[in-house]
């Protein structure tokens, strides 16, 4: 990617060329250092907004790198001029401290294979923001994650990446924001507390979560190794949760589940495809068991304080396979062997749990639809009785 010379220069930036430069440079263009902790160590005291650091050639790591590369407080822009993408195969670790703010905003073509975490180095309101720079339309470019990404206790914002084999999780952020990224295929379960592949993973946030323009997807031939594919996932949020205009496809068991929700949350303007995409069902007939993982939802919620529910302006698209029966399976758990084929819950789509009907304060569902291979286009409704109306289903 060639970028004019003019924008970053010696006098606003500082240059990187793991080929040609050394450490003992001056960090100019025609005297590049050799390795990014070189550049960050020159400039942790700079003044001014950030500090921009441009790549002049493919990324080597000194050996003083192979643990990892820390930044922490600080606002940092990473230029790659190159057509091909700066590989690394560190892991980054980004901190915050003392109500500091840290951005690290990427221009051109990354990858990251080892795992990104967000640190807060101590008790502060801290915040760190990491995402693509949208400069132009007609050079896109990637910021691929294949190691993850893990939040440990501070604010963040993302924006802009592609995650590739492992997802995004959180714990114990107070606000939240996640927008335009990719989740595809993920392979691995490293952020989530059980075997399962998660694409987002959010526990015990203590503020806003939002959640907003991604995509996620499975193939359907993919054969994963955890128990079962996921798509968001939050659990134990007290603050408002927004979960809107994101596509979510192929998970194997339930496309957004929550648990143990005392808030309020919104889940509009999302396309679900194809959830419980192998069409398990949700019984082992063999065992005569009831599987964690079989089964699936589009929307799965278990509230346990008062909670705003809204639900609205969703598309599901969904093949059943073979025309689908609607069943209350609570009548099988004594007898799995007489279920019927092709059976689905009563919660196919929609599932809301409560041990106290006062843990909802106010519920909305309209503007949703449902499409099948057995049906046209239908609007959907919603009963608090067992119903075959596509199996929106409150149990109390």
């Amino acid at each position: 990617m060639s970028q004019n010379e003019s924008e970053f220069n010696d006098s606003n930036s500082v240059f990187v060329n793991s080929v040609t430069g050394q450490d003992t440079n001056d960090g100019i263009r025609n005297s590049p250092y050799r390795s990014v902790t070189k550049a960050l160590d020159q400039n942790q005291t700079r003044d001014g907004p950030e500090i921009i650091i441009v790549f002049l050639s493919a990324y080597e790591p000194i050996s003083d790198e192979s643990n990892g590369i820390s930044i922490e407080s600080k606002r940092i822009k990473f230029v790659n001029e190159l057509d091909n993408s700066i590989v690394f195969d560190m892991p980054f670790n980004i901190a915050c401290c003392a109500d500091k703010y840290s951005q690290i905003l990427l221009r051109g073509n990354f990858i990251f294979n080892d795992k990104i975490t967000f640190n807060s180095s101590d008790n502060s309101s801290n915040s760190i923001s990491f995402k693509k720079e949208y400069y132009s339309d007609d050079e896109p470019f990637q910021i691929i994650l294949n190691g993850g990404l893990e939040i440990n206790n501070v604010d963040a914002y993302v924006d802009g990446l592609d995650f590739k084999l492992k997802g995004l999780s959180s714990v114990g952020s107070d606000e939240l924001w996640i927008s335009g990224c990719t989740f595809n295929n993920l392979e691995c379960a490293d952020n989530m507390p059980t075997n399962d592949t998660c694409a987002i993973s959010v526990m015990d946030c203590t503020g806003d979560v939002h959640i907003e323009r991604c995509y996620i997807n499975w193939d359907e031939n993919i054969n994963v190794s955890s128990h079962s594919t996921w798509g968001i996932y939050l659990h134990n949020t007290s603050g408002y949760a927004n979960i809107s205009y994101n596509t979510i496809s192929n998970a194997d068991f339930n496309a957004i589940q929550i648990t143990n929700l005392s808030s309020d949350v919104t889940i509009s303007n999302n396309k679900f495809i194809n959830w419980d995409f192998d069409n398990d069902h949700f019984s082992d007939k063999d065992s005569n068991l009831f599987k964690n993982t079989s089964g699936g939802r589009a929307i799965r919620i278990n509230a346990i304080g008062e909670s705003n529910i809204s639900i609205m302006d969703n598309s599901f698209l969904k093949d059943y396979g073979n025309a689908p029966q609607y069943i209350n399976s609570h009548e099988y758990e004594d007898n799995l062997k007489t279920v019927p084929p092709n059976a689905y819950d009563d919660g196919n789509i929609l599932k809301i749990s409560t041990d106290s009907l006062s843990n909802i304060s106010s519920f909305s569902f309209y503007n949703n639809t449902l499409e099948s291979t057995d049906s046209d286009r239908i609007n959907l409704s919603f009963s608090s009785e067992n119903s075959t109306n596509y199996l929106l289903f409150l149990k109390i």
